[in-house]
């Protein structure tokens, strides 16, 4: 709840996704059962930086044996995730005065197969038969990864949203943000660049790479493609100023797993040959949460207050700074570059496109 509204986020998922509402983490806390299962969720091109080599392949051929759950009790990494949640959950529980969680189960996840939470929760309890009523609780369900976006809810509605939804990044309108999350924005915004109205240059290095490649994009063009576009809003509108954000700040984007990014180090040193200096908000200098979903909500809130949008690299993220963007009574355009082959004009204001 210091991300989102809860109340609106719970709307939206019973009326339009027919979806069981979200609980604040002090009502967790407060009724969830104590007995915890921890699902450690493995994403194959991430291995590496999980289990020393010679663990790797036996993992993984336990995997490919057993299928997409197996038991992780003596999995060094996933009990050392598991003991730092339960350490979280204890001081939350000392601090309130309530009864301990305990973890009586930790298993690991494939995400390289396709499954459901029914299909996880029988696969659980095949390996604990006494957890079939504990908590699940999930190391990390990101789902914009190479296959933990095979990780699949179905909902009961399919003609409201497509018949599988990804999860938890399906709500296709603009993501509630709390009232600490529109607050810091608009101090952020202050900061940086007053009452003046400014022009967002967002660079999604992570997508303007390989992939961007493959579908006959370079990263030259790209780039030329967005100075270009800025350099003529800047023509017709004076007064206007240019902040460029990235997605490879300290509370970034950690889809490359922590490793260097081929568009990031482009992003970088294209960056630096231009003198051009990306904006980040720094929750130590605002005394606020030092977590990543939190900077980024702050980051997409700002981002969103801008006169023009041009999103560079394309992606979720992007699409939610161009919904937010919409909702704005002075924005005036969006554009989208290296979305698809040619420069596109994702909203105007003057024919709500």
């Amino acid at each position: 709840d210091d991300v989102l509204d809860i109340n609106r986020l719970n709307d939206i998922l019973l009326t339009r996704y027919n979806f069981h509402p979200m609980v604040t983490f002090q009502e967790y806390i407060q009724t969830s059962s104590r007995q915890l299962v921890f699902v450690h969720i493995v994403d194959p091109y991430a291995v590496d930086n999980i289990l020393p080599e010679t663990s790797q392949m036996q993992l993984l051929k336990t995997f490919t044996k057993k299928g997409s759950v197996i038991n992780c009790n003596n999995v060094s990494l996933s009990k050392i995730a598991a003991n730092e949640t339960l350490e979280i959950l204890t001081r939350e529980t000392v601090k309130n005065g309530l009864s301990n969680f305990r973890i009586s189960q930790v298993v690991c996840l494939y995400a390289a197969y396709p499954t459901t939470p029914v299909k996880i929760r029988n696969a659980i309890t095949r390996i604990c038969p006494t957890c079939d009523t504990a908590s699940l609780i999930f190391s990390y369900w990101k789902g914009v990864t190479n296959h933990a976006k095979d990780l699949t809810v179905p909902v009961s509605r399919p003609s409201l949203c497509l018949p599988n939804i990804r999860f938890p990044r399906f709500i296709l309108e603009a993501y509630p943000f709390s009232e600490t999350i529109k607050t810091m924005a608009n101090k952020f915004v202050t900061d940086t660049v007053g009452k003046s109205p400014f022009i967002i240059v967002h660079v999604r290095s992570e997508k303007i790479s390989y992939t961007k490649k493959q579908q006959g994009f370079t990263f030259d063009e790209c780039l030329n493609k967005t100075l270009n576009l800025r350099d003529k809003i800047l023509k017709k509108h004076s007064g206007l100023q240019v902040i460029y954000v990235t997605d490879y700040g300290k509370y970034g984007s950690h889809t490359c797993h922590n490793k260097e990014c081929l568009g990031k180090i482009l992003t970088q040193h294209a960056f630096h040959e231009m003198g051009i200096k990306p904006v980040h908000f720094d929750p130590v200098t605002y005394n606020s949460l030092s977590d990543s979903g939190f900077v980024a909500g702050v980051e997409l809130s700002a981002m969103s207050q801008a006169t023009y949008v041009i999103l560079l690299g394309g992606g979720k993220f992007q699409e939610q700074i161009l919904q937010h963007f919409k909702l704005k009574e002075d924005a005036r355009q969006a554009y989208g570059v290296c979305w698809s082959k040619k420069v596109k004009l994702l909203y105007d204001s003057r024919n709500k496109q």
